[in-house]
């Protein structure tokens, strides 16, 4: 998989850890391309690699004839598409005129950039700072339906305007990269905690071992030489510097300060430098090259920084990897690098005094400078260090590019748009004229719906089979359709009124969930008594007592974690071959894969489990894609729920000898009896499957009723070891034109009218 790298410039000079972290991610065996904004400025980049990465880099502005042509083509192949990346263009942006006409270029400049990224087969969109630039990669990502991801640097990503924006991009995103644990805690502070999880850490890296090669300088002369490299921009606190060296001088102390970069402040400081008579002591040396930045370093014996605000500044790390001793202020990430006394000295932002006596500090003690230095060397190799610092993004990178192999995003074409418009229209269609409603279409019937696992959504991204999850925010709409439109209730309390002959003026409707995850416990039991209303939870027992998980989470978690690298994915694919097996072409590969593991005999299908721990073995399924454990089923009874038997293993019953089929009934039930303290006497089919003899056997155990996965409602004529359910997710009830989820596609998807589409 392509993954696109996108920036307002690339390449720069002040952010060259960004091609750092490209050419780490390549070597790692990633397939970066990178995008830009814009292009450098002439003379800006000069380095030979600077100038590949321009060569290799494609540029949205300025926009070339094809530009046209990107919007034509948006307008007349994905219409739907386009005119709704357009409407959140118009809703991503701060109050004003001025905000929507730049909303409008950002949309266009994202249709540009899209088109361009569909013709280099990009699945996947990454962008470095929270700017105007990642509002363009978020609308393209939108545009095209990839993921997107984001790494945040510093705090003035959380000012405004862009801060006011970064919560929805923060929702949008697949994962966030942090460069410091402060930048994290000031995003999780700006979203729900269901979002926590997407955060990590990734350190902005530096190649040590090439820095710390390079010498360093002795001066001739007794002067302390103290060094800044910094852009010439308010933020970065120079003037304040500049009183803080100047007070040093009055008080005698010999040293002289270099300031290395260029910025909208370079007057102003030449002129506070000339009102301070600092000319012979303080020289502005401009820009220089990224090749140049280590021998400036070299021939410092202070490096020192006065900034406001910053994230986790990669010169501080690379005067750090060259032994020099710094001071810097105690602000945002600094202090995860510079600990004070042990690898630098902090100071209190903006307090020049401070800073003045930790200059003097260093600039009179030779031996506390070269003890700082070597310790501060240590930190940048042992966390630092850009083989090291890159690992947390390629991992997360990686299982992107995997899940875009195993789990596509769908793509329906024009043709697939037009039957969803259809479906769409039909069922609002049957809603208006009353057809498809609850009380028209099951008044006499026993309704039966199904969910599987209820997780955040970004956990959902991580799991193997996402139309198996809603989110807690998608289960809460559907209770509360059922409650308004239905009698809700556990299988066991619907069926018995059912089964007596009650036919309340609300239908009957049953609330069920498959496999006993952790995640029901978690995450839909709040909503449920949010909603009032409860549920059955059908528990393979085995897999309480072990603590394992499913095989089939335990064979798609196996596949992500070998589809991250070749070798992995090559051992993975043998073991396959072994059994017949392999991945299919086509959408929903993973699923189908699963589907065909279904054929193989319970003994096989666990044999072929073993050997691909064994072919991947750093594959393992995450704590919260496991099973309730037995204090979580007391609970679930205590509050009211109903708990039912899945069988001891999650065996398909027709594949089993009578023998075990009749163990795998009788005890499974004993076993829940066990641990709840009450009878147990209904039982859910694993994986549907279900036969004349299985359903005889449900019945000899003592099971008054049964689900299957056969679709439908369920009439006094059904034989109650085989109801039908609906298997809902919220993937087929979301309407294409708004995307969000709908009534009427609801009633249709309920009403037994409902097309596979």
């Amino acid at each position: 998989m392509r993954i696109a790298f996108l920036t307002s410039q690339y390449p720069a000079t002040s952010h060259t850890f960004i091609r750092r972290e490209i050419d780490a991610l390549r070597a790692a065996e990633l397939d970066i391309r990178t995008y830009s904004i814009r292009h450098p400025n002439s003379g800006e980049c000069s380095s030979e690699e600077e100038q590949r990465e321009i060569v290799n880099t494609w540029y949205v502005v300025p926009p070339k004839s094809d530009l046209l042509w990107a919007h034509l083509r948006g307008i007349g192949f994905h219409p739907f598409a386009y005119s709704g990346t357009f409407v959140a263009a118009l809703r991503h942006r701060v109050p004003g005129i001025a905000a929507l006409s730049r909303a409008i270029l950002y949309f266009g400049e994202a249709i540009y950039l899209a088109e361009r990224m569909r013709a280099e087969r990009v699945g996947h969109i990454h962008n470095h700072f929270a700017n105007p630039a990642a509002t363009v990669g978020l609308l393209a990502s939108r545009y095209l339906d990839l993921p997107w991801s984001l790494t945040l640097h510093g705090i003035s990503e959380f000012d405004y305007p862009a801060g006011q924006l970064l919560p929805d991009k923060l929702r949008h995103a697949d994962f966030v990269a942090c460069v410091a644990h402060f930048t994290r805690a000031q995003a999780m502070r700006m979203v729900e905690p269901e979002h926590w999880s997407k955060m990590f850490i990734n350190r902005c890296g530096v190649d040590a071992g090439k820095i710390g090669a390079t010498g360093l300088v002795k001066s001739a002369n007794s002067r302390v030489r103290i060094l800044c490299v910094a852009r010439l921009s308010p933020e970065k606190g120079l003037t304040g510097l500049l009183q803080a060296v100047h007070s040093l001088l009055e008080r005698g102390v010999e040293l002289e300060l270099r300031i290395v970069g260029d910025g909208p402040e370079r007057q102003r400081l030449l002129e506070q430098v000339e009102t301070l008579g600092l000319g012979e002591r303080v020289s502005l040396a401009g820009r220089v090259s990224e090749a140049e930045v280590p021998g400036e370093l070299a021939s410092a014996d202070i490096f020192a920084m006065g900034s406001f605000m910053e994230g986790l500044p990669v010169v501080l790390m690379e005067a750090l990897a060259l032994g020099v001793a710094c001071v810097a202020p105690r602000v945002a990430g600094i202090p995860e690098l510079v600990e004070d006394n042990v690898t630098g000295l902090l100071f209190s932002p903006g307090n020049w005094q401070e800073l003045a006596e930790r200059l003097e500090t260093l600039a009179k003690d030779a031996a506390l400078r070269e003890r700082l230095a070597q310790a501060g060397r240590a930190r940048v190799a042992a966390e630092f260090d850009i083989g090291k610092a890159v690992q947390p993004i390629a991992s997360r990178l990686s299982v992107s590019a995997a899940r875009e192999l195993l789990i596509p995003r769908e793509r329906r074409g024009i043709a697939g748009t037009v039957k969803r418009l259809a479906r769409d229209t039909l069922g609002k269609a049957l809603a208006i004229s009353g057809r498809s409603s609850p009380a028209a279409r099951h008044g006499d019937n026993l309704t039966v719906v199904t969910f599987h696992r209820v997780l955040p959504d970004a956990l959902r991204r991580q799991y193997p089979f996402p139309r198996l999850a809603v989110t807690p925010q998608e289960l809460d709409w559907f209770l509360t359709y059922f409650a308004r439109h239905y009698s809700c209730g556990t299988l066991a309390e619907c069926h018995r009124r059912f089964a007596a002959g009650e036919r309340p003026e609300k239908p009957l409707l049953a609330i069920t969930f498959d496999d006993g995850q952790r995640d029901n416990f978690e995450y839909a039991l709040p909503v449920l008594q949010k909603a009032g209303l409860r549920a059955s939870f059908f528990v393979p027992t085995g897999h309480v007592t072990r603590g394992d998980a499913i095989w089939h989470d335990t064979l798609g978690f196996a596949a992500l974690a070998a589809a991250r690298s070749t070798s992995a994915w090559n051992a993975f694919e043998r073991r396959l071959e072994r059994w017949s097996l392999q991945l299919p072409a086509g959408p929903r590969p993973l699923d189908r894969l699963v589907e065909q593991a279904k054929h193989l005999s319970t003994n096989d299908r666990r044999e072929l489990i073993e050997e691909l721990h064994r072919a991947v073995p750093d594959a393992e399924v995450p704590p919260w894609a496991l099973l309730m454990n037995e204090p979580q089923l007391r609970r679930v009874r205590d509050t009211g729920h109903e708990v039912g038997s899945h069988t001891i293993n999650h065996v398909m019953l027709p594949q089993c000898a009578v023998d075990e089929r009749r163990r795998e009934l009788e005890e499974s039930r004993s076993v829940l009896e066990g641990w709840l303290n009450q009878s147990v006497d209904s039982f859910c089919y694993p994986n549907g499957d279900c036969d004349d003899a299985s359903a005889r056997a449900v019945a000899e155990a003592g099971y008054a009723r049964a689900v299957t996965t056969a679709t439908g409602v369920n009439t006094a004529e059904t034989d109650p070891t085989r109801l039908q359910r609906h298997d809902l997710d919220a993937f087929e009830v979301r309407d294409q034109l708004t995307r969000g989820l709908s009534n009427p596609l609801l009633a249709f998807r309920l009403s037994g009218w409902f097309p596979g589409m």
